[in-house]
This record gives C-alpha cells, structure tokens and sequence, in this order.
C-alpha cells in the first residue's frame, strides 16, 4: 500500500496533482508550445537542407492517441525521403513501419533495444553495418502494400500520403 501522504498536493486547496498529460480536457499546451515550435523549425530546417534524420519512437502504438506522436513522426520522415529520412520504431506489439518509409521495426521492449544497439555499436565494423542494411532491406522487400503490415489511415488502408505534421501539431495547441 502506498503512503499516500508522498503524493504531490496542490499547495493552495490541498487536492492531488496529477501529470499534465493528453489524455482529456485538463491538458495545458502552452508550458510545451516553446519546445513544440523548436522542434517544428528543426524539422523543416533539416527536410530544406537535406540532412539526415532519424527518429527513435519507443512504444507509441495506436490504441492510445496516434495522432500526436506516431503519425506525424511518420510523416516527418516520409518528407525527408527514403534518402534522408529513417524510423526506427520500438515497440513490442505494433512496431510495423509504412512500406513508403525507410526505417526498421524493432518488436523488443526499450531495454532490450538499447541493450542491443549498445553491445552493436561498440563492436560493429563496417561490414556488419553493410550486413544488417543488406537485411533490413530484404526484409522490407516482402512488404507490400495492403498486407496488414502497416495500421494507419488513409483512403487506401496502408499510411497517411498526405497527413501534414505541422499542421497536426498547430491543432493541438
């Protein structure tokens, strides 16, 4: 049983706090609106300059609420081109990747993932990293459109083609 008196009170009336988390009407925007517009410039800086991107997502899926993190990390990625842009998602039941996108699944707890990517990274040569590309992309080869592979939206069934992550991100201000 949890001592209830080391739970964070409201100083003035005494209530107990909770996260400010999306969820329902008592999220506040504004105290992440600065970070939220650093991020938006980033973004777009790197799709205008052409520089690589990578998003690590770990465990979005697609029961709690999508559209503020999963999708429109999809389309960030999908807007720098397979050339620039990369999605690795984590997840343990939904880590399935858009076959438009260039990314890998990865269908490991968190732990294990960077468990993983760090024993890789201290012992991996030039030819293991040629290898896993080599894999990966047979791997997606066997993908194709309307397999079950990919859960989003759209009026084809397999991703977002035209979902725009800024204005997504506007919205949920």
């Amino acid at each position: 049983m949890l001592d209830e008196s080391v739970l964070p009170r409201c100083p003035r009336c005494g209530a107990l706090l909770s996260l400010n988390a999306r969820g329902d009407d008592t999220f506040l925007h504004t105290p992440h609106l600065q970070h939220q517009l650093r991020l938006i410039d980033w973004v777009q800086q790197c799709i205008d300059q052409h520089k690589r991107l990578v998003v690590l997502e770990f465990g979005v899926g697609l029961r709690s609420t999508p559209v503020v993190v999963r999708f429109p990390v999809e389309s960030m990625v999908r807007q720098c081109g397979k050339e620039h842009g990369h999605l690795v998602r984590v997840n343990l039941t939904e880590s399935a990747i858009p076959p438009d996108l260039a990314g890998v699944p990865s269908p490991r707890g968190m732990c294990d993932f960077v468990a993983a990517l760090s024993r890789a990274c201290a012992t991996a040569t030039a030819d293991d990293m040629a290898a896993a590309e080599r894999e990966v992309a047979q791997q997606r080869s066997h993908l194709k459109p309307g397999d079950g592979q990919c859960l989003c939206l759209c009026s084809c069934g397999n991703h977002l083609e035209h979902f725009d992550w800024r204005n997504l991100l506007e919205m949920l201000r």
